[in-house]
């Protein structure tokens, strides 16, 4: 079960959505197919995603992003979000909790629709 927010890495910068639906309607599924994210969600999960293709009606095909596992990654995600974190204010999270940095990170960047 997946814990909202998503928090979506690529390098130092990040990208958090507040639904699934946010989340499928903004990200490629070529991006997800070429591992080119990292994804947690806000416990602290290693999210992983696959694309499925279906064909339509009329002879086209559609992609879309679909959850597919998660696992613990607490310790990768708190490198993740400070490293963030440091690059977005320049300063340190110690005595900071998983869930104040959260909180600042959304305050500033807001949720991507």
């Amino acid at each position: 079960m997946i814990e909202f927010p998503i928090f979506v890495f690529e390098g130092y910068s990040v990208d958090i959505f507040k639904t699934m639906l946010d989340f499928q309607n903004k990200i490629e599924p070529i991006d997800i197919q070429n591992n080119h994210f990292t994804i947690f969600d806000s416990k602290g999960n290693n999210l992983t995603f696959s694309v499925v293709t279906k064909k339509h009606l009329f002879c086209f095909f559609v992609e879309t992003i679909v959850f597919h596992t998660s696992y613990p990654d607490y310790e990768h995600f708190f490198e993740q979000i400070s490293m963030v974190y440091n690059e977005t204010f320049n300063q340190s999270v110690s005595n900071m909790s998983m869930e104040e940095i959260q909180n600042e990170l959304i305050k500033f960047y807001g949720f991507t629709h």
